[in-house]
């Protein structure tokens, strides 16, 4: 009886493969990030069950940790789920041993198909039709590019971008102006090194999975996305097998044979909206979200892949596999209800889905043809615990999400509170405040650790909803920097990364001062004059609105410079510039001390950071100021 180790455990696709091959017969190990949910633990079909460090904090320590438990259980195959998990296995591919069987391509065509950049490039170069797409390495160069309607996509090159044994987590955001586009490159060229621009393409998602051998390409399958977590564009919650397409055929097998890609792969189109043409999105050179679909379609792609690998048996051609065949998720579905409470995003071109018209089709529990991924008679467990967590998730974020006149969110009351995500006890670690944390970021360059206890907090909801995805072993509340809602003395330390400029920065500060341990630290980035001068000369002049908004960011910025303090809103915005002099009479009013200025570094806009502590005792004056 082989062994298989399947890690990434909270994945949807890593549920599959482990019901799938736990019926063949096979011993299975099902792994995860330690502390985190994971649905295949629970499946009955588990054995063994493996807990491991956040693989994109440590890749060396993490690899050397799955290759010590597969030598000890003497594991047959190791099927890495999602990119965390998939380069640090393939980059120290040597440490396993022969008999232990890898779920990978070769280390060229992963890094081909995990390249969205190279991807499209080279459909491009096919003859496959794809976005307009720039690769961009500076805010500079998006005066390069051509007009683009809005809104446009703003995407990492990378899932996982590695820098040696850490990993910067990739994310897609939507611009809708151009002061928005500048400050997402921006961001994420800082954090990335560089980053795609792309044309928005509305239209239907639809997925072509296959099987790679021997440079055959061989059991098609196709579907389209009824529903996707996000409306905006995501994986699906909902989907629905149909005919393959001959065309779109056609280009998954050019690029998949032409990256040398071997195993199996879901390759991602938009039909777009006007013409019907299938337009290229990206290749996932490794199990996928819907995967149960195919296998309930009559494709069981875990099967033959670990037939293949194990024993060398060569999978079908072609399957005749089940049309028609619907698969929902249920946590996804909530998710996606979740999301269309906020309503239609401002400015988002074209239809858009309504929760009135949606929860009347995701009320209906059951079709002919419709199945469920997560919920399985025959294997229950998995299904109502991934449930239960949702629900247990937002229901701690809606109890931390507000404040009133008598009560404040503390980290030790996040920290007892069962309905909390995660817990803020004073157990030495570090506890820190991501300010103005939008879609969540990676904090490596700021010294943080992974020990240290993150908490996020942004104004933007639907920012915030993305953050909880990609760090969901972080706490994120919503809210603003002029009122927090934390106790007095709450955190070590508080990073904010360019967002105090879009704040009123004497309340800010004040707060920030009053919810820091003494002798906690304070960290930020922020803007220089030139920032806000160029927005008024490219991004403003001559349009009348934006060019007044720039010049009172101006003397908003100039009266800081001069006094330490900014003006109100205006219309309800705020931002201005900062410069050392200004910085220090407002860090000196609040209360801080040992201030330090530095620059920025890097190909992006040049940034000015600042670093000050609060007092271990408090002076008179910053008390008075500070009340």
């Amino acid at each position: 009886m082989p062994t298989i180790l399947i890690l990434d455990g909270h994945c949807a696709a890593a549920l599959a493969l482990t019901r799938s091959l736990g019926r063949a017969g096979n011993r299975i190990a099902v792994g995860a990030n330690r502390g985190m949910f994971a649905a295949a633990t629970l499946s009955r079909y588990c054995n063994l069950r493996f807990e491991y460090p956040i693989p994109t904090d440590d890749a060396d320590a993490f690899t050397a940790l799955v290759a010590d438990f597969a030598r000890r259980h003497k594991v047959d195959m190791i099927i890495p789920v999602t990119d965390w998990t998939t380069y640090p296995i393939s980059r120290y591919r040597d440490r396993f041993d022969r008999s232990c069987r890898l779920s990978l391509p070769s280390a060229q065509a992963l890094e081909t198909v995990s390249d969205k950049y190279a991807t499209i490039e080279l459909a491009r170069s096919l003859g496959i039709p794809v976005p307009l797409t720039w690769l961009v390495r500076c805010a500079q160069d998006l005066g390069a590019l051509p007009d683009l309607p809005f809104p446009i996509v703003v995407k990492d090159r990378f899932s996982a971008r590695w820098f040696g044994n850490r990993a910067v987590f990739g994310s897609v955001a939507y611009a809708y102006t151009p002061t928005e586009l500048r400050c997402l490159v921006t961001d994420r060229v800082a954090q990335a090194g560089d980053v795609l621009v792309q044309s928005f393409v509305a239209g239907m998602g639809i997925g072509f999975a296959s099987f790679a051998s021997n440079g055959d390409v061989c059991l098609p399958f196709q579907w389209r996305r009824i529903r996707e977590v996000d409306p905006r564009g995501s994986g699906s919650s909902s989907s629905k097998s149909v005919p393959v397409d001959q065309r779109i055929r056609q280009f998954s097998t050019s690029l998949l044979q032409r990256s040398c890609f071997e195993g199996v792969a879901m390759v991602e189109y938009k039909q777009e909206a006007q013409s019907g043409r299938p337009i290229l999105m990206e290749v996932n050179g490794r199990p996928w979200g819907s995967l149960q679909l195919a296998i309930y379609s009559g494709v069981n792609y875990p099967l033959h892949l670990a037939r293949w690998r194990l024993e060398g048996i060569t999978p079908p051609r072609e399957i005749a596999y089940k049309q028609g065949i619907t698969c929902r998720r249920v946590v996804a579905e909530l998710t996606h209800l979740d999301q269309l409470r906020h309503g239609k995003p401002d400015k988002w071109p074209g239809s858009y889905p309504t929760l009135w018209t949606t929860l009347p089709r995701i009320a209906v529990p059951w079709y002919p043809g419709m199945r469920y991924d997560d919920l399985l008679l025959s294997d229950i467990r998995p299904g109502l615990a991934g449930i239960a967590n949702w629900f247990r998730k937002r229901l701690g974020r809606n109890k931390s999400s507000g404040r009133t006149e008598k009560q404040v969110v503390t980290p030790l009351a996040v920290e007892q509170s069962a309905a909390k995500i995660v817990g803020f006890s004073r157990t030495g670690r570090v506890q820190l405040l991501d300010l103005g944390c939008g879609s969540g970021r990676d904090l490596t360059s700021w010294g943080v650790t992974a020990s240290d206890k993150v908490m996020g907090i942004d104004i933007d909801g639907r920012r915030l909803a993305a953050a909880r995805v990609r760090f969901p072993n972080r706490t994120y509340l919503q809210g603003a920097g002029e009122c927090l809602p934390f106790a007095d003395e709450s955190f070590d330390r508080v990073i904010s990364g360019v967002a105090l400029p879009y704040m009123n920065i004497q309340k800010t500060l004040t707060e920030i001062h009053r919810i820091l341990v003494p002798g906690g630290r304070l960290s930020l980035s922020l803007h220089l004059p030139n920032f806000t001068i160029a927005e008024l000369l490219h991004n403003a002049i001559p349009r009348p609105v934006p060019t007044l908004f720039r010049l009172y960011v101006l003397a908003n910025g100039s009266l800081l410079h001069c006094t330490g303090k900014t003006l109100g809103s205006l219309k309800g915005r705020t931002e201005s510039f900062q410069t050392e002099r200004g910085m220090k009479l407002a860090l000196n009013r609040t209360g801080f001390i040992n201030f330090s200025f530095s620059r920025g570094t890097g190909q992006t806009t040049e940034t000015f950071i600042v670093e000050a502590r609060k007092s271990k005792v408090m002076r008179p004056l910053a008390a008075a100021h500070a009340a």
